[in-house]
């Protein structure tokens, strides 16, 4: 992992309880969590995260026992397709 700490600050989710939200991906199992056991659960989660475990949603799913389903998790065919045409733009720009 690169960056450090200081690079997670901007990753945060939007709702105050610390987890590291990179993703889209991280969004909808963040979601899903907040929907399933609530923000106060949540952050109850973060703080007994054991030792030096860092705050990303999957240390918060397996700290609640919840297994995150897998519909949730698969990107959507229109969000891939996003982002193939985001990845298709930065290698013809790289390419010039």
């Amino acid at each position: 992992m690169t960056g450090g700490p200081a690079a997670d600050l901007a990753n945060f989710d939007n709702y105050g309880t610390g987890v590291i939200v990179s993703t889209a991906r991280d969004q909808r199992a963040f979601d899903f969590l907040v929907a399933r056991v609530g923000c106060e659960r949540v952050i109850e989660a973060r703080l007994a995260l054991p030792g030096q475990r860092r705050a990303y949603v999957s240390n918060i799913a397996k700290q609640l026992k919840i297994v995150i389903p897998e519909d949730v998790m698969i990107t959507s065919r229109e969000e891939g397709r996003r982002q193939l045409s985001a990845i298709k733009t930065l290698l013809s720009l790289n390419s010039k």
